[in-house]
């Protein structure tokens, strides 16, 4: 992920386009990462719904939630400091009305809002200059794996911490804005393959979610 966030720094160089969102990806990227936000909710934020005071983003229907709820996810310190530094670079585009509190948060320099396929096709861009192969539509890289990135990396760091595993998955779920835990149960698994230290302590509850056949 530390490679990612180098290269989509470097993107500033790729391109001076009016309908590139290159001021956008790298805050975006990081806001995937930390928050665990689908694409579509992300990039149907509103600047109303950042909340640099509360440090919370606000999340609801009007920014495509797939259960149709809304929710408060939480803005950790740093990546309250690179909205921070996106907010003041896209202060500088001569657009009327920028900051207004029903225009996207997350705009191309021309104003409009990025879309799906303009982090894609960036996203693509960035992780090919790591060195991450592309397998496929089925297979990613994709946008949406920061999703789980973040989920599985969450998981681990909260184990690691000695938070019961049984209060950990209620609050992940919660972040995720998965209507029921049975949605978040299989990121146990997930965690549990990438991490095999982990693997004793996800145990018991892996366990229970998955019985073993007798």
């Amino acid at each position: 992920m530390q490679e990612i966030f180098w290269e989509s720094d470097k993107i500033l160089r790729e391109s001076h386009r009016k309908d590139d969102p290159i001021i956008a990806i790298p805050c975006l990227i990081r806001l995937l990462y930390s928050t665990g936000l689908r694409i579509t909710e992300a990039i149907s934020l509103r600047n109303m719904d950042v909340d640099l005071k509360r440090n919370i983003l606000k999340v609801g229907t009007w920014n495509g939630t797939k259960n149709g709820e809304e929710r408060l996810v939480p803005i950790c310190n740093t990546l309250k400091e690179n909205l921070q530094r996106f907010i003041y670079y896209r202060s500088m585009l001569p657009i009327k009305g920028i900051s207004d509190g029903e225009r996207p948060f997350f705009i191309k320099l021309n104003g409009t809002a990025v879309s799906s396929q303009n982090a894609y096709r960036w996203f693509k861009k960035i992780y090919t200059k790591c060195g991450i192969a592309y397998r496929g539509e089925r297979f990613g890289p994709r946008v949406h794996d920061l999703r789980h990135t973040m989920a599985t990396h969450s998981l681990a760091k909260l184990i690691r911490e000695g938070v019961d595993i049984y209060a950990a998955l209620p609050l992940l779920s919660a972040c995720l804005g998965h209507k029921s835990l049975h949605a978040t149960e299989g990121y146990v698994r997930l965690t549990c393959n990438e991490y095999p230290e982990l693997l004793e302590k996800c145990s018991s509850l892996n366990n229970f979610i998955y019985p073993q056949k007798k």
